[in-house]
């Protein structure tokens, strides 16, 4: 009688094995043709900031034309040195903003171009999964070019 109590002790005193834990939430891939489609609206965006940049630009430029016709229509009319200096000072304003302008234009449209050439190039090595023919009606395609002339090849499986 006392080996079984003394079992019953050392059993109710080892504590229970833990549960394994849960295993991790598998991570989501973002599908091939999502990404290469936020690429190109990103891309699209970029070029259209791009584009109002550049008419800024060229707004910038204008204005500044303008100011220095003014400024040299008041120097042949003997207007005073202060006011000489503010259209100066105008001027040189209106041509560093142009010249921003320029710079951030371009790196916008040159950002967005890249975009879509990158964006063009996943899409052409994207992996898809569509009905056909296949285990359960369904295929699994990947396109793949080695370079630009590259004719496509598709495998099925």
């Amino acid at each position: 009688m006392v080996p079984a109590l003394f079992f019953c002790v050392l059993s109710a005193a080892a504590p229970e094995p833990a549960a394994p834990a849960p295993p991790p939430a598998p991570s989501v891939p973002v599908a091939p043709h999502r990404q290469v489609y936020r690429m190109q609206l990103t891309g699209g965006v970029l070029l259209v900031f791009g584009a109002v940049t550049m008419v800024g630009m060229g707004a910038a430029i204008g204005y500044g034309r303008g100011v220095e016709r003014e400024r040299r229509e008041a120097l042949e009319a003997g207007v005073a040195p202060g006011q000489l200096a503010e259209l100066q000072r105008r001027e040189t304003r209106a041509d560093a903003a142009a010249i921003a302008a320029g710079l951030v234009g371009v790196a916008l449209v040159g950002t967005g171009v890249a975009l879509f050439i990158v964006a063009k190039q996943r899409q052409r090595r994207a992996v898809t999964l569509g009905p056909g023919p296949g285990l359960f009606g369904f295929s699994l395609q990947a396109r793949f070019e080695r370079f630009a002339g590259a004719q496509a090849r598709s495998s099925s499986g």
